[in-house]
């Protein structure tokens, strides 16, 4: 994780860079996305299954990972306000895949999500959240 985390800065400095670079090109809108909680979706919960039930938050989704995505998603906040105050006539917003996913998982029942499958693949055929690296959808 320490090394996944390291690289956070230079993948933050290319989407910068990315981003700079439309702008140069003319464009005045850009909607810059940020990371989902990558500790609910199911291929990591698969891969870095754990025994240890405190590795796990209240949504059942895995903690460390989750706090990897908040952590990007938190540098990548500050850069964009950087390039906010740069380029004061572009608007430049950013998309909070991390809220909006969680707050489907806080209002499953009421949107019509049987709360038993959230964490399951619609196509799965085994397994705890009904995903198969082997087979996949």
């Amino acid at each position: 994780m320490e090394e996944v985390e390291s690289l956070i800065p230079s993948v933050i400095q290319r989407i910068t860079d990315a981003i700079t670079e439309v702008i140069k090109l003319g464009v005045t809108r850009v909607v810059v996305p940020g990371n989902f909680p990558n500790g609910c979706i199911l291929i990591h919960l698969t891969t870095f299954k754990s025994n240890d039930p405190a590795s796990y938050d209240v949504f059942k989704c895995l903690k460390g990972l989750n706090n990897f995505a908040m952590n990007y998603n938190t540098e990548l906040q500050r850069a964009i306000s950087l390039l906010r105050e740069n380029h004061p006539g572009i608007d430049i917003a950013y998309a909070d895949y991390y809220t909006a996913y969680l707050w489907v998982f806080s209002y499953a029942p009421s949107l019509g999500f049987d709360v038993a499958s959230v964490q399951k693949a619609c196509c799965g055929i085994r397994g705890e959240y009904n995903f198969d690296m082997t087979k996949m959808c």
